[in-house]
This record gives structure tokens, C-alpha cells and sequence, in this order.
């Protein structure tokens, strides 16, 4: 029995698992909505006016943020830039 405490006690201590602390896909979520932190600052900082007026823009780029632009970012990791040794006359440049 004792042995098992000690098992236990080791396991709450041990380092997580790697695939524990992986971040959740965010894929197609609203990146405005998700960030409470920030929109708490905005209403500290913004006067209660412009905020209201500001809350549709950054609603749609929040939107585009966790949409569009997180789809272009997923191919630009699969197609990465390729060196070409020219310049733009196709002059050979080392």
C-alpha cells in the first residue's frame, strides 16, 4: 500500500507529457472573441465611444485571423520559399 502513495505522490511530480501541453486548434474560431485579456485592456484603454465603434473592425479581424489568414499560414508552411540565383535580368548571382 505504501508503495502505491509513493507511486502516486512520484506521478503528480513527474513532467507532463510533451502532447499534454499542446495548444488546442483554434482553426475557424473568432481570435477577437477568444482573447479576453485583450478586450479587457481595450476597455481600460479606448473611451466606451470609440470602442462601440471600433468593435465591428476588430470583430471581423479577429474572424480573418482565426479564418483566412490561418489557412494561408498552413500552406505557406507546406510550400516554404525557394532560393532562385538570378536577378531580374537572369543574371547569375552568387
Amino acid at each position: 500500500m505504501a508503495s502505491a502513495t509513493i507511486d502516486r505522490r512520484a506521478a503528480a511530480f513527474a513532467a507532463p507529457d510533451p502532447a499534454d501541453l499542446v495548444a488546442p486548434d483554434c482553426r475557424g474560431l473568432n481570435f477577437y472573441r477568444l482573447d479576453r485579456s485583450l478586450r479587457d485592456l481595450l476597455d481600460l484603454h479606448m473611451e466606451p465611444k470609440l470602442r462601440a465603434a471600433m468593435e465591428p473592425h476588430l470583430e471581423r479581424l479577429g474572424e480573418l485571423a482565426g479564418g483566412r489568414l490561418d489557412e494561408l499560414a498552413e500552406l505557406a508552411d507546406k510550400h516554404p520559399p525557394v532560393l532562385h540565383p538570378r536577378d531580374r535580368f537572369g543574371r547569375e548571382r552568387d
